[in-house]
């Protein structure tokens, strides 16, 4: 028998005992209690009261039994109660051994361990369990910090030892290439500037399978992947490489094409100071894209401060060699001085004379002055070097300019952009020629902006003592070129209007006819000269023609400005429409002496214009009829709302009809809206829409349970093969880019996929950037494109979506006008606003658009959809 037996028997039989004695003393109270009566029964003689006490005093001795049988009881129950407590703290002690397994678990590291829950400790387990996927979380986010924190500890103390551009260069390269896991093949490229001023990504270091290759290479920004990559700042991950794109050689594997590229930006101070490329046989990480932005902070850095101490050493050596020069030059002047101590006195003996012939030079120099300001001629010197060294007071005169504000410039100041390289010649011909006198004309912008013609006349004087330059005289010859050219004009009206097919009149202030041109007899059938020196109200001409030609003498004469009418005008072949213009003409005060009349007949042009007017209402027609088709068969923002209230859709095409199409189907609990992209706008981008918009609609129709990817897929298979893409010699490459979800109302799980183009989604005001692939719908230029990947998030209460085609961000505008909206300005304006609600940024996004896009056009289609759980 166990102590623990015994140690139940002993509180069972205590507890009888202390009963029992209780049953004894109760029964011993009721024994006395009980004599009394019978005691009097004896006394009085009542032997039947006698006898029923004598029975209650039997009936008193089994109160002991009974006191007896319920401590029995009580100690059974009272053990039961020990045992609980004991199983109780049992229980209680084995689950304080298993957290403090756990704890230690977690606190030697082994984060793998779970704790198993027993005895409902359900609660309690998923908290742990909530704990330990938390340590996990924040190990994880821990050691990629380290990680992170590690390789710009070692990139930087790698940088802080290296001298020169080039040693960096092959160092940062040699690093990066070593140190990131599975990465065989680096490049690392600087910004210049090319020849023409121009920024140009040059490739400055290369490195393969640990060792250097040297390569020449350079790109524009936006050219290919380095200059892509350069122009929107942003790090760029491959996976999809093109064949030729780069290949990486080594004994083993011979001729290899790398799994994926990265390429990062160097930023600093927000320009792109150069650009890393890196290969791998393996999908680069997040933690290692992580790594290389990091990094590419501080090489950016390095690079700049590199770029600036080249600088500040060619500075800090040019003024070495300055500072070298002017002591040799001081000492020269000290031996100046000393000579100059000597000729001090036969300077001051030679200052009365210098002083008399300085009164006389001064007189000349003033009637000079007084001359050359009132010539009619402005004389400048250049310097050897073809700078102004002199001009002449007259310029200002003649130009309006000081002759201090041209001295110092070169010798096209001023000229007129066409004449420059007349200018240069002369000057080329001078310095050539020293011996002869050299002669143009040319075109001078006064200070106001009025053009000068002027002659030049300009000689080599560099061996002349006085002069040592070129000298150059001009002259104002404006008048002169321009009655010339008046005159040249008039001779050329006077025989291109004999020979003119059009009819050609001249009245002056009076209406008098002073020129008609022969074509009138055409017109009329009667000779010119029965029209010269006569009114034109005493003409054989139609009265109508005299009426609009006497409205136009008087309209055009008053306001001295050119007037285009149309009138009929009566010939023996019938009515012919012509198109009369009227041109006033000055006298030598710019007075209007006489109105030329040029009248064209437009009678065909006007009958091919009216044709050309009906044939482009036909197909204007037929457009708008087109518009009607696509717009009955194309979902609206009412429709979208009559499924998703809480949404919004900006859809502007960029033509009448549009290549841009929303697409919106209803299934069961499950709603797929799309934002889709056919290539091209107008008509040809509409044909397609109608082609994706169908298959589309028959794919989910013949289809149960497809998601966004699968979609996708199938779409691009049947445009393939509805276009024919696949055959041989095909001219077909259309196809479509797309934002395509599936979201389930009941369950709120979201399926995403895109051709091109990204999702942003908003949860609890942080926004997420979910990126398409990096091809399209259709189209079988991408010969390596695999099957579209598909996204799936669970939405929570609250979230909101938006995607778009590439049209908002594309349009260009902004104060310049030549910048592109740009993907960023639609994520920050989206994060900036997350608080907002959908309908507010609905309307945040079509007056950004209009804003942005001002009095610009629009590059493309438009189709924006926002939808908020």
């Amino acid at each position: 028998m166990s102590s623990e037996d015994v140690k139940r028997i002993k509180i069972i039989v205590s507890y009888i005992l202390l009963f029992t004695s209780a049953g004894l003393i109760v029964r011993l109270i009721a024994l006395s209690a009980a004599l009394v009566p019978a005691h009097l029964s004896i006394s009085s003689g009542n032997y039947k009261s006698l006898v029923n006490t004598y029975n209650i005093l039997y009936s008193l001795n089994l109160i002991p039994l009974f006191s007896g049988l319920l401590g029995a009881v009580s100690g059974v129950r009272k053990i039961k109660e020990e045992d609980q407590k004991r199983k109780h703290v049992s229980d209680y002690e084995t689950m304080q051994t298993r957290l403090m397994t756990f704890a230690n678990q977690i606190e030697k590291g082994n984060l793998d361990c779970g704790y198993v829950p027993v005895n409902g400790e359900k609660v309690l387990a998923e908290s742990l369990e909530s704990m330990r996927k938390s340590i996990i979380s924040t190990s994880r986010k821990e050691y990629e910090r380290n990680e992170v924190s590690r390789i710009a500890s070692e990139i930087g103390l790698l940088l802080q030892s290296r001298e020169g551009l080039d040693k960096l260069c092959d160092d940062t390269i040699s690093f990066l290439v070593n140190r990131l896991d599975g990465t065989v093949q680096g490049a690392f490229y600087l910004v210049e500037q090319d020849d023409n001023g121009d920024d140009i990504i040059k490739l400055k270091a290369s490195y393969a399978y640990d060792r250097k290759r040297y390569l020449r290479a350079g790109f524009k920004f936006g050219q290919g992947l380095i200059g892509q990559t350069a122009l929107e700042r942003e790090l760029i991950v491959r996976t999809e490489i093109p064949e030729d794109y780069a290949t990486i050689k080594s004994g083993l594997l011979g001729h290899a094409k790398p799994k994926s590229i990265l390429i990062s930006p160097l930023l600093a101070e927000d320009n792109v100071v150069g650009v890393i490329e890196l290969a791998s046989f393996r999908k680069f990480s997040p933690l290692d894209c992580c790594k290389i932005e990091e990094v590419s902070k501080i090489i950016a850095r390095t690079v700049q401060n590199a770029k600036v101490n080249l600088i500040t050493y060619d500075l800090l050596k040019e003024s070495e060699t300055m500072s070298n020069e002017l002591i040799l030059q001081k000492k020269q002047l000290m031996r100046n001085a000393e000579d100059l101590v000597k000729t001090q006195a036969e300077l001051k003996r030679s200052n009365i004379k210098l002083g008399e012939q300085v009164k006389e030079v001064h007189n000349t120099n003033k009637r000079s002055q007084i001359l050359l300001e009132n010539a009619n001629e402005v004389i400048i010197i250049f310097s050897a070097g073809r700078k102004i060294r002199y001009v002449s007071p007259s310029i200002r005169a003649i130009t309006g300019y000081f002759p201090e504000e041209l001295l110092g410039k070169d010798e096209t100041e001023n000229v007129h952009p066409l004449d420059t390289e007349r200018i240069r010649r002369l000057m080329d011909e001078m310095r050539s020629f020293p011996e002869r006198e050299h002669t143009t004309q040319y075109r001078y912008l006064k200070k106001g902006g009025e053009v000068l013609w002027m002659e030049a006349k300009g000689k080599n004087l560099l061996s002349d003592e006085v002069i040592k330059g070129y000298i150059i005289n001009s002259r104002d010859i404006s008048e002169q070129r321009i009655a010339a050219r008046e005159q040249r004009i008039r001779a050329k009206m006077q025989a291109l209007s004999e020979n003119s097919s059009d009819l050609i009149i001249r009245l002056d202030i009076f209406s008098r006819c002073t020129y008609i041109n022969p074509v009138i007899e055409r017109y009329t059938g009667i000779k010119k000269d029965n029209y010269i020196n006569k009114p034109i109200t005493s003409t054989e001409l139609s009265s109508g023609v005299i009426d609009t030609l006497k409205d136009l003498l008087k309209e055009v004469s008053a306001s001295s400005k050119n007037k285009s009418v149309e009138m009929i005008f009566p010939s023996p072949d019938g009515e012919i429409i012509m198109n009369v213009n009227a041109i006033p003409e000055f006298n030598e005060n710019n007075e209007p002496e006489s109105v030329l009349f040029a009248c064209h007949d437009i009678t065909e042009a006007k009958a091919r214009e009216e044709l050309i007017r009906k044939k482009q209402k036909s197909i204007s027609d037929s457009i708008n009829y087109a518009l009607n088709i696509q717009s009955a068969l194309m979902p609206d923002e009412k429709d979208l709302r009559g499924i998703l209230p809480n949404s919004f859709m900006i859809y502007q095409p960029k033509d009448v009809v549009s290549g841009d199409y929303p697409w919106l189907f209803e299934k069961g609990d499950c709603v797929y809206v799309g934002a889709m992209d056919c290539t091209g706008h107008g008509v040809p981008g509409a044909l397609m829409s109608v082609i994706g918009y169908f298959l589309q609609d028959i794919i989910i129709q013949k289809n149960e349970d497809l998601n966004a990817g699968e979609l996708l897929n199938m779409l691009h298979v049947n445009v393939v093969d509805r276009l024919k893409q696949s055959e041989e010699g095909c001219r077909i490459n259309d196809g479509m880019d797309a934002a395509l979800c599936r979201i389930n109302l009941k369950t709120k799980i979201l399926d995403f996929c895109g051709a091109h183009r990204p999702l942003y989604h908003v949860s609890n005001g942080s926004m997420t950037i979910v990126k398409g692939d990096r091809f399209p719908v259709g189209s079988t230029q991408y010969r390596n494109r695999k099957d579209f990947g598909n996204t799936t998030i669970k939405l929570k209460q609250g979230d909101s979506l938006f995607f778009m085609t590439d049209g908002y961000p594309d349009q260009f505008g902004g104060p310049t006008g030549n910048m592109k909206f740009g993907s960023n300005a639609v994520a920050n304006m989206i994060r900036d606003n997350a608080h907002l609600s959908i309908f507010q940024i609905g309307s945040l996004f079509r007056e950004t658009y209009q804003v942005w896009r001002g009095d610009h056009k629009q590059m493309d289609d438009v189709l924006v959809i926002g939808i908020k759980i």
